[in-house]
């Protein structure tokens, strides 16, 4: 079982949309240096199982990301993905559901798995609605920490998170292989205790590491759009970065440590840690 980086980016994807800031240009120049929006997939090498863990905005490019691992395995279908998972309702990670409708590929009763608040929010608003009214998705209600066993070496169990309840509630996921345990986190809060017992955990641990500064937003309370410093976020995770690869992802267009030639990057480097490209692998 593999799992692939599909987006490494906060919900707006490296460049932001009408932002020419240098990191933004330079995305613009070389389109490697572009990052989509925040989504892993899991998949079986073996058979072609596929599952993706968010709908970004970039989940067509994604699908298709995913398609390319397992198209010559796969068993011939209408669809290439066997469930979606969903964190929660800020815009990132669920906007890409609109390419299941009829207006793009139309899928048929695709398994999706998120909260029941999710759920709600989801079944409130047009045209998400109009998935569910279609059956273009069928909804599966998950719980914290109940497993659901999708596949015979993949088992996923969701993990309630703080993360500012403007919308609906949020999880990560740990993903158990049959040779490594993973956690996807991508937006959290803080580093809680809590947090730092499941990174504790795993193998692979793929966790929130928006920004680096807390001055990357001039002119705006960073405390509205609370994330943890990938600074602080390393003090605190140091003892475990020697036995957990401690991947941080889910960046803002802000934040220099996506640059490879910065200072910022350097360190989060010689301290143990790593920063997520989108098309990482690593086999669980």
């Amino acid at each position: 079982m593999m799992i692939q980086i599909l987006g490494t980016a906060q919900d707006g994807g490296v460049p932001q949309v009408a932002c020419q800031c240098p990191t933004c240009t330079d995305a613009r120049r070389h389109p490697e240096r572009m990052r989509k929006g925040p989504s892993i997939g899991i998949y079986d090498e073996v058979n072609g199982h596929a599952y993706i863990v968010d709908a970004s905005p970039h989940f067509d490019i994604q699908l298709e990301m995913l398609w390319q691992a397992v198209r010559q395995v796969r068993i011939p279908g209408p669809f290439p993905l066997d469930a979606l998972f969903l964190t929660h309702g800020h815009f990132g990670h669920y906007w890409g559901l609109g390419y299941l409708g009829k207006e793009a590929c139309s899928s048929r009763e695709l398994p999706v798995y998120c909260t029941r608040d999710m759920l709600d929010f989801l079944s409130a608003n047009r045209p998400f609605a109009d998935l569910i009214q279609r059956k273009n998705i069928v909804f599966h209600p998950i719980e914290d920490g109940l497993e659901i066993p999708v596949h015979p070496d993949l088992t996923v169990i969701p993990y309630a998170v703080e993360h500012r309840r403007d919308v609906t509630d949020t999880v990560g996921y740990i993903l158990k292989g049959k040779m490594k345990t993973a956690l996807y986190i991508p937006d959290m809060d803080d580093v809680t205790e809590g947090i730092v017992g499941k990174i504790a955990q795993a193998d692979i641990a793929l966790i929130d590491g928006c920004f680096y500064s807390g001055a990357e937003l001039p002119g705006r309370d960073m405390r509205e759009v609370p994330h943890p410093l990938i600074p602080d976020a390393m003090d605190r995770l140091q003892e475990l970065a020697a036995s957990t690869d401690i991947v941080f992802t889910h960046f803002n267009h802000t934040n220099l440590a996506i640059r490879p030639d910065s200072e910022e990057s350097r360190r989060v480097i010689d301290r143990g840690f790593s920063l997520a490209r989108d098309g990482d692998e690593w086999a669980i």
